[in-house]
């Protein structure tokens, strides 16, 4: 579960490439760089708007 920039909560499916500081609009945050199963592009996610996450086994892009 991720939680959007207007607070809007939304569900993904995604296999992870990098994670570790990335930077947008000259601020530095902790990110996770992703492929979007749901969107079939890749996708950054900020690590503090992520509110659950579980592993599953078998997701394919």
């Amino acid at each position: 579960m991720y939680l959007k920039a207007k607070d809007e909560k939304t569900r993904r499916t995604i296999i992870p490439k990098y994670m570790g500081e990335l930077e947008y609009q000259g601020k530095k945050f902790l990110g996770l760089e992703a492929f979007c199963t749901k969107r079939m592009d890749e996708s950054v996610f900020n690590i503090e708007r992520i509110l659950e996450m579980r592993m599953e086994e078998g997701v394919k892009p």
